[in-house]
């Protein structure tokens, strides 16, 4: 069957668990239930901006406020970061699939969040495609940031 995207970056199948326990391996710096999965460096790269000075991560629009690294944008400045909404710490990075899948980590807050919807179009509205539904990733960081007992820690 020919796939419907011909992207490299398209067509992760997993479970919620799963990749669950990959954010949370990257936010351990690499380490997974005692085991190195990652070394430290790698995950640093991963998790650092690699574009070079002036040039904006961007799909259909320019993103404020946010760098990439090695497959995860990267919020650099979290009082502009235009991320999904809501807040975001500083050093907060993640990944939003089309069809509604996304996960970040925040090593500011230490939190660790995926969701996944299942919906085409339904992941990325920053990116300036075409959102069916309510932004989910959105109202998740609202709720989420505003959960904090202690958000200045």
């Amino acid at each position: 069957m020919k796939p419907k995207y011909l992207l490299s970056i398209a067509g992760l199948y997993s479970t919620t668990q799963d990749y669950m326990r990959f954010a949370q391996m990257l936010a351990n710096r690499g380490t997974l239930d005692g085991v190195r999965i990652l070394s430290p460096n790698s995950v640093k790269l991963m998790t650092s901006n690699l574009l070079p000075a002036g040039v904006q991560m961007h799909f259909l629009q320019p993103f404020a406020g946010i760098g990439y690294g090695m497959n995860v944008g990267i919020v650099l400045d979290p009082s502009h970061a235009n991320f999904n909404g809501g807040a975001n710490g500083a050093g907060t990075f993640y990944w939003g699939g089309v069809h509604g899948t996304w996960f970040w980590v925040d090593p500011t807050y230490d939190i660790v969040v995926v969701g996944m919807l299942q919906q085409q179009d339904g992941g990325n509205p920053m990116t300036g495609r075409p959102y069916p539904v309510p932004n989910v990733c959105g109202i998740s960081r609202a709720i989420t940031y505003g959960a904090l007992v202690d958000p200045a820690l």
